[in-house]
């Protein structure tokens, strides 16, 4: 088995909660992490931070908004051109169920907005990322 310190791990959802959190014990074993998120500034924040506690500087930010299939495909394309591999796709981003009552959300792609982002976008990434 490699050694997370040899390995490249995507983690989606990695500027909050959970998959921050799961970033940051990453990065502590010395792992190459690409971290995924939809806001840059959100991103660049994540990136300062968990290298400021970890010491490791072997983080990337990686955009998408998985509301957006196409952003997703566009994603897993930037990364397959400039990986030679990757080890680990932690698939952790995700929304909530929303408020009782509240109106029916679509994404920009007229899917209902919590399967799209929920379901949907770790498929068409995890199939994407299968190539590499």
């Amino acid at each position: 088995m490699t050694p997370l310190s040899q390995q490249t791990i995507l983690v989606t959802g990695a500027t909050d909660g959970l998959g921050r959190h799961l970033a940051e014990h990453l990065a502590r074993t010395g792992a190459r992490l690409l971290l995924h998120g939809c806001d840059a500034g959100r991103g660049a924040e994540a990136l300062r931070a968990i290298s400021a506690a970890t010491g490791n500087e072997r983080l990337e930010f990686v955009q998408a908004d998985f509301a957006s299939l196409a952003e997703v495909r566009a994603m897993a394309v930037k990364l397959a051109s400039g990986l030679k591999r990757l080890d680990a796709l932690v698939n952790n981003a995700g929304i909530g169920s929303g408020r009782r009552g509240a109106p029916r959300a679509l994404s920009r792609d007229g899917i209902e907005l919590r399967f799209a982002v929920n379901y949907l976008a770790p498929f068409v990434l995890t199939a994407r990322c299968s190539i590499f």
